[in-house]
């Protein structure tokens, strides 16, 4: 379990478990939910995301988080150490954040972007030196705020029929390299 200082608070970062499941999908339904309220068609609400409880499932096999205030689980995302459905082949230079998703009611307290750092720290660690993601290309607003926390776009392309941003972060070169 780490540790990360937030403007909401003290804010525990842990690996998911298959017990977790259900937190996972109701964090990712509210976010889903609020976006589709305001014309973004970036995740879909609870009833597909209910469909895809095997995929949540394999995700905790890996590298799938949830982040707690106050016992409470009010964020997550999940680090992948490979992505090449989305990025196509790379070399093993980078780890790539996935679903990160924060309750509504801690918008605007850095809950989102503390645990972008914190994963990027992770990534380091692995001895990657790029930290990658990707979000719907017309959510001009999440492309701006990847952007303001030093992103940088790389492409605009579709996958699996959406348009699609890919962004990274140089990280800087790692001490250590680790073998994935």
């Amino acid at each position: 379990m780490d540790e990360i200082e937030t403007r909401a608070g003290l804010v525990q970062v842990r690996r998911a478990t298959p017990q977790n499941v259900d937190e996972v999908i109701s964090i990712i339904c509210e976010v889903a939910t609020w976006l589709h309220s305001r014309g973004i068609d970036q995740w879909w609400p609870t009833e597909r995301f209910e469909r895809t409880k095997p995929w949540i499932h394999r995700a905790i096999r890996g590298e799938l988080f949830l982040a707690y205030l106050a016992g409470d689980p009010i964020a997550t995302l999940t680090i992948q150490w490979e992505d090449a459905s989305t990025w196509g082949n790379r070399p093993p230079d980078a780890g790539y954040i996935h679903r990160l998703a924060v309750r509504r009611a801690l918008a605007g307290n850095d809950v989102g972007r503390a645990l972008l750092k914190w994963a990027e720290g992770v990534i380091k660690a692995d001895g990657k030196s790029f930290a990658r993601l990707d979000c719907w290309g017309k959510n001009e607003k999440l492309c701006a705020y990847y952007q303001s926390a030093g992103y940088t776009l790389v492409q605009e392309t579709k996958v699996y029929g959406y348009d699609t941003a890919l962004f990274e972060k140089y990280l800087g070169d790692s001490l250590h390299r680790a073998g994935r």
